[in-house]
């Protein structure tokens, strides 16, 4: 399994969330097996995406296409503020928390903590 994991800046959730669900049958021919969006506690102008995928091959022929046809386009990116940030990861090396007991090395589970530690493979 591989993790597209991007985040950027927003104007506002409601736009940005109804730009998002239009590409919703483009994000499934894709290949996206799982997707996850989460906002920062402490900003609400902020989205993290997590698009979840059989190969890296697929991710990066998915970041292509979001990079090539709807970053570059205001009308199929309402909401955007800047340039994504975008980082690619495989099944997570380590993870710990209480649903999986003391913690160590984690088999076929992912984890945003391998993400957000910076030890994904950046682009």
């Amino acid at each position: 399994m591989a993790t597209l994991h991007i985040q950027h800046p927003i104007t506002d959730f409601e736009t940005w969330t109804t730009a998002f669900s239009r590409f919703r049958e483009a994000r499934r021919n894709a290949g996206v097996q799982a997707q996850r969006i989460q906002r920062p506690v402490d900003n609400e102008r902020y989205v993290v995406i997590d698009l979840d995928f059989e190969t890296v091959d697929k991710a990066q022929a998915s970041l292509g296409f979001l990079r090539n046809t709807i970053w570059t386009s205001a009308a199929n990116s309402p909401g955007l503020v800047g340039t994504p940030e975008a980082l690619f990861s495989k099944r997570p090396l380590w993870t710990e928390g209480p649903a999986l007991g003391l913690g160590g090395p984690l088999e076929g589970t992912w984890s945003a903590k391998l993400v957000a530690d910076g030890r994904g493979d950046r682009i």
